[in-house]
């Protein structure tokens, strides 16, 4: 059962900047791990709502600056790991479940 970190994410509808079908959906999939890590830990909602704050004005800026790279869930995970300081180990135990979460496609079953 989602948390309120990872019910806050799902009303996103999308984050101005991405422009990549692709990087915006693993991108939107490392949000929701990054929801559900802060839900692990107990963190109150305003701490999802800083990270979504500090991740708009990340996109944004990069897409103003006519980045030629695509925004993903590489660099979401980023944010997370620079908005929240965790100790070494923590810190990249996180970036890897926020990564592995982002980059595995669910199963669609055929009909």
């Amino acid at each position: 059962m989602p948390g309120p970190n990872e019910r806050h994410f799902d009303t996103i509808e999308r984050l101005p900047g991405l422009c990549d079908p692709e990087a915006a959906y693993e991108a939107g999939r490392a949000l929701r791990m990054i929801g559900h890590i802060l839900d692990s830990q107990t963190s109150p909602v305003e701490h999802g709502r800083h990270l979504l704050s500090q991740l708009a004005s990340a996109v944004l800026t990069f897409a103003m600056r006519g980045e030629r790279q695509l925004w993903g869930a590489e660099d979401t995970a980023f944010v997370f790991r620079e908005t929240f300081k965790a100790p070494p180990a923590d810190a990249q135990e996180a970036h890897d479940a926020i990564l592995a979460y982002a980059r595995k496609r669910p199963i669609v079953k055929a009909r």
